[in-house]
């Protein structure tokens, strides 16, 4: 499949982005590859962002703009995926930025592309306008889904950018962003392209400039414990698929642990922080004795040990303490 014959539709999901989603919106026009329909999705700004994107759609017949009611950044990526005409999917975060080849360098594989297939590319982190790192990924054509993880870190790169989805893949399956949690939604939609791929196409070039976002950004808040748990529950599920399909001998369940563990603790850090009553504790920590940690494949380590061997009524106290030496 020629590079020049396909379409590509760029979704980029805006809320209150007046700052930043004119440079995001001028590096994505700019490209080289010009097959290409930008979906702006206002999810309903209260700032300038929207007039913003209005502007850009009487410059450039290219982008559409759709203007939402607030729903998350999963709703407005999943209105893009609905009027989507393009036979390849980009998305690109609205304080983000690409550099001209962003489009062009997911073709730079010698093989043509097939629609049961995903292109990944690395990512430059920005820091008031410095790159402090590159994320490079290996040159390399993978047919078995485990390998190109593993060997790639993908785990850890569950973004949505950097990855050029297909349309097809996508509508055959109706693959869609979680709206039920706001942690890991773009993961499990990772993931769940990665169940359904038959071939993973990494390339070394880095051309999207991710911008270190502040303290307030959703990877960073206390989250409740129920959509945690859920993308915990979803995101072990699909793993535990990709693994099996790949014969891959648990080694992808077992990469991915240390970083379950991580969130389980983390869900449970977050109750007391959220200041949970007792009795939602108590909920939450049968819950993580009773699904999330049986539900492990493989050994847990002592701190999941811990949970499950010990009454709640003496964990809540013992977490506060941790909880409260910790600081």
């Amino acid at each position: 499949m020629s590079s020049k014959s396909v379409s590509i539709s760029i979704i980029i999901p805006i809320y209150n982005s007046e700052k930043t989603i004119s440079k995001c919106i001028e590096s994505v026009i700019s490209q080289t590859y010009t097959n290409i329909e930008i979906l702006l999705i206002d999810d309903g700004s209260t700032d300038k962002s929207g007039d913003i994107c209005d502007k850009f759609a009487l410059k450039d017949n290219r982008v559409k703009v759709i203007h939402k009611s607030n729903g998350g950044v999963s709703s407005a990526r999943n209105a893009g995926l609905d009027i989507s005409r393009g036979e390849w999917i980009v998305f690109v975060d609205s304080d983000d930025w690409c550099e001209n080849n962003y489009l062009s360098d997911f073709f730079s594989t010698k093989e043509s592309l097939l629609a049961n297939e995903i292109v990944l590319q690395g990512r430059k982190n920005e820091v008031n306008g410095i790159v402090t790192h590159s994320t490079v990924l290996k040159n390399a054509i993978y047919t078995n889904i485990a390998d190109g993880v593993l060997d790639n870190q993908l785990l850890t790169f569950g973004a949505p950018y950097c990855k050029l989805y297909s349309n097809k893949l996508i509508k055959e399956h109706n693959i869609r962003f979680p709206e039920n949690y706001s942690y890991g939604e773009d993961t499990t939609f990772f993931l769940r392209n990665l169940s359904y791929v038959n071939r993973i196409v990494t390339i070394g070039q880095c051309n999207y400039h991710y911008v270190e976002a502040e303290s307030g950004s959703l990877s960073k808040k206390d989250h409740d414990f129920k959509p945690l748990s859920e993308f915990l529950m979803d995101s072990l599920n699909l793993i535990s698929e990709i693994d099996l399909k790949s014969c891959a001998h648990r080694a992808l369940i077992s990469a991915y642990m240390p970083n379950y563990k991580n969130l389980v603790l983390r869900s449970i850090a977050n109750m007391y922080r959220l200041r949970y009553s007792r009795e939602q504790m108590n909920s939450c920590f049968k819950a993580v004795k009773n699904i999330l940690i049986p539900n492990c494949p493989i050994p847990k380590g002592f701190a999941l040990s811990f949970i499950k061997h010990t009454p709640i009524w003496l964990l809540i106290p013992t977490f506060q303490l941790l909880l409260k030496l910790h600081k």
